[in-house]
């Protein structure tokens, strides 16, 4: 991330002071003679959640982004802030289903739904994940009536086949010739 210099402030926690009490160069700070002030840096840095469509549409090509916020805390330590980010509006897809947002583009879960907010302290890339229920018909004789069982698979993320397990039927078959 691009960290920008905001300003020193005379609290080690930047969410306890507000903007307008940053001091930055050239400024005037008041202090007690004979103190020993302390001031603390202060950054912040703009994140952005990049959204793929996974092979589908988006439903904006705006991407979301938030302010992330940084402050020295010591002599060697410092805090940063997560920014909020909220996640796009459900992606399309025609003849899929839109299951959510996820890291990875393989996945077949969610790990956020459209328009949720995510902490974000670094950019990140969010994919859409789809699915997809394919359901095959199994056609067979029970003595002299013709009956069937169907049996389902689901495919995510754009996937051209899917193992459909066989199912297991205990009848048999009447023939009249």
């Amino acid at each position: 991330l691009g960290w920008t210099f905001k300003g020193f402030n005379p609290t080690a926690d930047s969410a306890a002071y507000v903007s307008s009490g940053w001091k930055t160069a050239g400024q005037i700070v008041n202090v007690t003679v004979g103190s020993t002030p302390k001031f603390y840096a202060n950054y912040s840095a703009t994140v952005t959640l990049t959204h793929d469509g996974n092979g589908g549409t988006l439903a904006t090509t705006t991407m979301p982004t938030g302010t992330s916020t940084m402050y020295v805390s010591s002599t060697s330590a410092y805090t940063q802030n997560a920014a909020s980010v909220t996640t796009q509006p459900a992606a399309t897809k025609e003849g899929w289903e839109f299951v959510g947002w996820n890291t990875s583009n393989t996945a077949t879960t969610s790990q956020y739904a459209a328009n949720t907010a995510v902490s974000l302290t670094a950019n990140a890339k969010v994919y859409a994940i789809w699915k997809k229920t394919t359901t095959a018909t199994f056609y067979y004789i029970d003595g002299t009536t013709v009956k069937s069982t169907t049996a389902s698979s689901t495919a995510y993320n754009g996937a051209t086949s899917v193992d459909i397990t066989v199912p297991t039927i205990s009848a048999s078959a009447t023939v009249n010739s």
